[in-house]
């Protein structure tokens, strides 16, 4: 009976690599096994690797070992498995070699395998491992586990006739060569050839009866470097080399990468290997590492590093330095030496040492920027930008940049001196130069500064490149400028009397002295008490409002920039108004003012007694003639010319003799008014109340014409009155108007009718028997001695009223005839001639005057029907000149020819 310890090994390979972690295995199954170091024959000396996480299970025993068996390096209770690697002292894993696993009898054990494949070919790891999955006790026998190895190496070579596999034995009978074509190994009567190779393969029992734990072997096998005969060591001749890299350039201030490369060419392991790297002057140590670690101690100092390794086998390792260097050493090409040494007999010393060299660059680039220590908003402000290499490399990419604060503005940019290229925007500049040398380049820009900022300007500009830079504290510059208020001031000026119920202009000038814009200025002006406002005005053009409540004008202009803004108010004293007024304006910005001493001015007036003309009175009447007994409407307006509301005003009317109020019918703007006070009597009194500010109110009445009317003049008077200042009587116009009365049916005049008419048979009739043909002729006008005059109407008649009683003459106006007319009397009592007609006028009468043409041509009557046709049906009517006119001819009363004849 065994008993098993388990080992965690660094290196299975290695004992000494290995923990023991006792004899419970990590992640096995729950079983337990006991067995002996074949080896030492100690009880626990078995190698075992093991992983996972944690442990379970109990201890393994009862492991059985069958005659014939390899017990060398087990790992139980799993499959076989192991690990292929080289029998140097290296003992790394080799990848490429055939790991066949071979049944009983040269059979073929796929079917029984995980995969159904029993060949396997290693990887990096040298690894291989065959899984069982199927095998019952009739699966039994003996199975061959047998090596191919790749290109480069041998299978082992037989020293004896014991063949020595890492510390376990194999009877000479387990090693035989494999016949060519062969699927497994032959056994063979007689040992290997001492001297000679031989495929290596391993004969091992495998019991699959039920109720027995079958042996699970890991056998590592070894095979010998190509060249290396004996699998082992061949002497201490090796070649080692360094070959160390870094940067061509690395900046001041920064740091850089170097790597060594460590290589052993062999054939052997180098011992006592020695790898040092001392920095030069310039250079710190910052870290270092080397791998492979488990194969060097690796020891580090601000000055440099040196890694040893006992046995370095052959193969390559790196050490890798981050090393940082000094601003100090900007300018200088820095060469860094790394060496290699070894106790072993180093068979190309020449390549033991390697150089790399490093130029250590940088630059010093630094701004400054100036501008002024003031500045007013609205105006330019102007920035110098120094830009300056002091090396002592020349700088790479140099970017400058310069954003503008909030408020500014770029007009222009230039560069002053200096290789550079500009970008530029609203709101800044980017200088770009690909290099710049040691030197300086100058910048200049112009921005405008907004209306709107205030307090102090900070301007920020920056510089970099990229080439390092050894002192970057100085790669920005920062230029402060105190923004200025502006000055505002105002003056008022106006009248030094005003007239109340009058209107007068005040101007206030309202002055930015700079030197900066002045931002939402307001204009107030209180107006005192007895003036309000009747409009406003500002120049140059801006905004005003007025709040009618509180008196006060407000004028705002957003921006104000130097110079001066003229506010023109017109007021309307009150027509109460008395006294002095005094009027003031003041000024306010929310830009500072550095003078507001300046900030309100003022005018003083007096008022003067109200004048009139506040209210002006117009009366007309729907008739100019009226007879006794007739009624007239009477209209009288009256106009507010001021802005304010007149008060309390009562129109004093002065009817004409003879003329009475008809009760009830006055109407003020179309409603119903009371009758006023004095009745049916002359004088009238109409409660007006108030008249709005530029309105008209309309009063209207009627009156009746009554004995005594016509000895009166006719004319009828009206007044507007309101109290003024301190209640004393304001008197407007006088209105008048005048109507002419007339007796009516009582009157001494009479009328005159008759009509002018074509007469064809004679008989000084105009005859309806005859048809058509005897025709009134219209438009002939007939004149009397005064020049008063009238025109026949469609039918040739005429009528004229209003005649004085005496003897009357009436003549017609040839020319007004038509052409070719021939009159012929129509009475004895006529002038000679029969275009007149004497009518003897007696108070009251009418009296009748025809007018005959007598010649009745076709040529006249077809001018009379053309005027008939012509002309629209009238009523006549008496017109009266209001020029007389004189006899010119003896034929004709020289007047003017109608214009239309008379309505």
């Amino acid at each position: 009976t065994y008993t098993l310890a388990f080992f965690d090994c660094v290196n299975p390979l290695l004992p000494t690599s290995c923990n023991n972690i006792g004899t419970t295995p990590v992640n096995q199954a729950a079983f337990t096994a006991s067995g002996v170091n074949p080896s030492t024959g100690v009880t626990g000396g078995v190698v075992a690797k093991s992983g996972g996480l944690g442990t379970v299970g109990m201890s393994i025993t009862n492991v059985r070992v069958y005659p014939g068996d390899n017990t060398f390096d087990q790992n139980l209770p799993l499959d076989p498995n192991g690990i292929v690697y080289s029998s140097g002292p290296s003992r790394n894993p080799v990848a490429g070699a055939v790991v066949r696993l071979i049944g009983p009898g040269g059979s073929d054990p796929s079917a029984l395998l995980l995969g159904n494949s029993n060949t396997v070919v290693t990887g990096v790891n040298g690894f291989y491992q065959f899984f069982f999955v199927n095998a019952t006790a009739a699966n039994n026998g003996t199975y061959t586990l047998t090596v191919q190895a790749p290109p480069g190496y041998s299978p082992p070579l037989v020293t004896s006739t014991t063949f020595a596999t890492g510390g376990g034995v194999a009877a000479p009978g387990s090693l035989s060569p494999v016949p060519p074509g062969a699927t497994n190994a032959q056994p063979q009567a007689t040992p290997p050839v001492v001297g000679g190779n031989t495929t290596y393969y391993l004969n091992f029992r495998y019991n699959f009866t039920p109720g027995l734990a079958g042996e699970v072997f890991n056998n590592h096998i070894p095979l010998d470097p190509a060249g290396v005969p004996g699998g082992g060591p061949i002497g201490t001749v090796a070649d080692v080399s360094v070959v160390k890299t870094g940067p061509a350039t690395l900046a001041g201030g920064f740091t850089g990468t170097y790597t060594i490369t460590i290589t052993n060419a062999g054939p052997g392991a180098a011992t006592n290997v020695r790898v040092e790297d001392i920095l030069p002057d310039g250079l710190t140590l910052v870290s270092a590492s080397i791998t492979p670690a488990a194969s060097w101690n690796l020891g580090t100092g601000t000055m440099g590093a040196v890694a040893e390794a006992a046995n370095l086998a052959v193969g390559s390792s790196t050490l890798t330095l981050v090393v940082q260097a000094s601003a100090a050493a900007v300018g200088t090409t820095i060469t860094n030496v790394a060496s290699v040494t070894t106790t072993s007999t180093d068979t190309n010393p020449s390549n033991n040492t390697s150089r790399a060299s490093t130029l250590i660059v940088g630059a010093d680039v630094s701004i400054v920027k100036t501008g002024p220590a003031t500045v007013a908003t609205g105006t330019t402000i102007s920035y110098v930008l120094t830009l300056v290499n002091a090396g002592p490399s020349v700088a790479t990419n140099v970017t400058v940049t310069d954003i503008l604060p909030t408020g500014l503005s770029l007009v222009s940019a230039t560069v002053v001196s200096g290789s550079f290229t500009l970008v530029t925007s609203a709101t800044g500049v980017t200088a770009l130069a690909g290099s710049m040398p040691v030197g300086t380049a100058v910048v200049a820009l112009t921005a405008e500064v907004g209306v709107g900022v205030v307090g102090t300007i900070t301007n920020v500009a920056n510089i970099t490149s990229t080439m390092p830079d050894i002192r970057p504290a100085n790669n920005s510059s920062t230029a402060t400028s105190v923004v200025l208020g502006a000055d505002l001031s105002i003056m008022k000026f106006g009248p030094p009397s005003i007239s109340a119920a009058g209107t007068a202009t005040y101007t206030l000038v309202v002055a930015n002295n700079g030197p900066s814009v002045a931002l939402n200025v307001t204009v107030t002006d209180v107006l005192p008490m007895g003036l309000s406002l009747v409009s406003s005005g500002v120049v140059p053009l801006g905004s005003a409002t007025f709040n009618n409540s509180s008196g006060t004008l407000t004028a705002v202009l957003s921006a104000m920039r130097l110079g001066t803004t003229t506010i023109t108010l017109t007021v309307q004293a009150d027509y109460t108004a008395t006294g002095v007024v005094t009027n003031y304006g003041r000024v306010t910005s929310t830009t500072p003012d550095m003078t507001p001493s300046n900030n309100v001015g003022s005018v003083t007036s007096s008022i003067r007694e109200v004048e009139p003309g506040v209210i002006l009175v117009n009366k007309t009447g729907n008739k100019t003639v009226a007879e006794v007994g007739d009624s007239v409407q009477y209209t009288i307006r009256m106009r507010n010319t001021i802005g304010l509301p007149v008060q309390k005003v009562v129109l004093e009317d002065l009817l004409p003799a003879g003329f009475r109020y008809i009760l009830g019918t006055s109407r003020i703007n179309g409603a119903t008014a009371p009758d006023p006070a004095g009745g049916v009597g002359r004088q009238l009194n109409f409660d007006i109340g108030t008249i709005a500010g530029n309105t008209v109110v309309e009063l209207t009445y009627f009156v009746r014409l009554g004995v005594g009317s016509q000895q009166g003049d006719g004319i009828n008077r009206a007044t507007a009155v309101f109290p003024g200042a301190r209640g004393t009587p304001v008197r407007s116009n006088t209105a008048m108007f005048k109507v002419t009365v007339q007796g009516g049916v009582f009157t001494n005049e009479g009328c005159i009718v008759g009509k002018v008419y074509v007469d064809c048979d004679g008989n000084a009739v105009q005859s309806r028997d005859n048809g058509p043909n005897e025709l009134g002729i219209p438009n002939v006008r007939l004149v009397m001695l005064d020049g008063s005059y009238v025109i026949t109407d469609n039918e040739g008649k005429y009528s004229l009223c209003g005649v004085k009683p005496q003897t009357q003459v009436i003549k017609v106006d040839t020319a007004t005839l038509p052409k070719g007319s021939r009159l012929v009397p129509s009475s004895n009592r006529n002038a000679g001639v029969a275009t007149s007609i004497f009518v003897d006028m007696k108070a009251g009468e009418m009296h009748r005057a025809d007018f005959i043409e007598g010649s009745c041509t076709p040529e006249v009557m077809e001018q009379v029907k053309a005027r008939r046709n012509l002309t629209a049906p009238v009523m006549p009517e008496a017109e009266r000149l209001m020029q007389q006119f004189a006899p010119t001819g003896a034929s004709s009363i020289g007047v003017p020819a109608p214009s239309r004849p008379l309505q």
